[in-house]
């Protein structure tokens, strides 16, 4: 048969892998998001590298703040 029944453990498990496989994806984007922010803004305002620093941080910390929300919601739904 082509298609196969899935149960809802199946379909559980394949949306946690959708979950973990999404998790880098959110560290790189974020930092990429405010160092690219933070270019423009120190072009605009013509100061040295200080915004692409402080952005560049702020994009970590957001990714990784969003990584920590991601596994414990996953973790959570293991109980």
């Amino acid at each position: 048969m082509l298609f196969r029944k899935t149960d809802n453990k199946n379909k559980r498990q394949y949306g946690d892998y959708l979950s973990v496989s999404s998790i880098g994806i959110h560290l790189v984007i974020t930092s990429i998001v405010g160092c690219i922010a933070g270019i423009y803004i120190d072009k605009w305002l013509n100061t040295a590298p200080v915004f692409t620093i402080i952005l560049f941080l702020a994009g970590l910390v957001s990714g990784f703040r969003q990584i920590f929300k991601e596994v414990k919601r996953i973790g959570q739904d293991k109980k």
